[in-house]
């Protein structure tokens, strides 16, 4: 399991959580929604990890960049999880939606400042203005400052 000691690396959609938020702010300009390379593609771009735990290899192009994004949240759900929240715009949550239609089960890696802050696992196709990802007690702050200015 890699990522910033992510707990349960899951992309979802936010509604339904029981949440409180309790900061927010814009998105960093480097953030970046990427693909994980499926194999070792040799056009592949390896980035590390920002909890130092090896690189991640990704593909080329971004599914979503900061330009996507309007701001970022930290929640807590009702169960005390920790939650890194992206509120899209509507080109965001459009861009989001066509590349999750086919992705089914890929991982995709939270990009920023050229590191990888978390690599969920798409779980099905997301058509909503947010998206979450769990992350661990431990190193949600470290993601949370990774990803906003």
């Amino acid at each position: 399991m890699c990522g910033i000691a992510v707990s349960v690396l899951a992309l979802a959609a936010c509604g339904g959580f029981g949440v409180e938020q309790y900061r927010e702010a814009g998105p960093r300009s480097t953030l970046e929604l990427r693909r994980v390379a499926a194999t070792d593609r040799a056009d592949a771009e390896h980035l590390p990890r920002l909890d130092g735990d090896g690189t991640v290899a990704l593909e080329p192009g971004a599914v979503l960049r900061a330009e996507h994004v309007a701001h970022v949240q930290l929640l807590e759900s009702g169960e005390g999880e920790r939650l890194v929240v992206l509120q899209l715009h509507d080109e965001g949550r459009v861009r989001l939606r066509e590349a999750t239609a086919t992705d089914e089960g890929r991982l995709l890696a939270l990009v920023a400042d050229g590191r990888v802050i978390a690599t969920p696992t798409v779980r099905g196709v997301l058509d909503q203005n947010e998206i979450a990802v769990r992350v661990e007690r431990a190193h949600v702050e470290a993601a949370y400052r990774a990803l906003t200015p």
